[in-house]
């Protein structure tokens, strides 16, 4: 897998990226949000995407991003039902 990086790296998200690619079914992993460009600060949250080739299991998901997270919206799928919930 390649990387490649704009805006201010973080040593946490370069950890979690890392940390996907012993997975070989990881093909690409993404950062978006404030974090991924110039207009991060001190507080920016930030979206990580995932591309591989298999779904991968949410216990290995959970693994790498529970000790990591204040708060964590973990196997959300496009149609979850919480999302059309009011």
């Amino acid at each position: 897998m390649s990387r490649t990086t704009t805006g201010r790296t973080n040593p946490e998200l370069e950890s979690l990226a890392s940390a996907y690619e012993m997975n070989p079914s990881i093909e690409a992993v993404v950062v978006s949000g404030s974090i991924g460009g110039a207009l991060a600060a001190e507080l920016s949250d930030f979206d990580i995407y995932v591309y591989s080739k298999n779904p991968l299991e949410v216990e290995f998901r959970e693994s790498l991003l529970r000790p990591r997270a204040a708060k964590l919206n973990l196997h959300r799928t496009f149609w979850d039902s919480a999302i059309d919930t009011p």
